[in-house]
C-alpha cells in the first residue's frame, strides 16, 4: 500500500465520525483541527 492509499484510507475512516450539522453551541467547542493534502501531477 502506497502513501496515497494510506491517506485515503485514513480520510475515509473519518467520514462516519464527522458531524456536518450545525446544531451545536459554539461555546462547547474546545479544539478545532484540520488536515489538508495537495495532489500534484508529475
Amino acid at each position: 500500500m502506497n502513501n496515497n492509499e494510506k491517506f485515503l484510507e485514513i480520510q475515509n475512516s473519518f467520514k462516519d465520525k464527522i458531524n456536518f450539522s450545525d446544531n451545536f453551541n459554539i461555546s462547547d467547542i474546545k479544539t478545532v483541527a484540520g488536515v489538508d493534502l495537495a495532489y500534484f501531477k508529475k
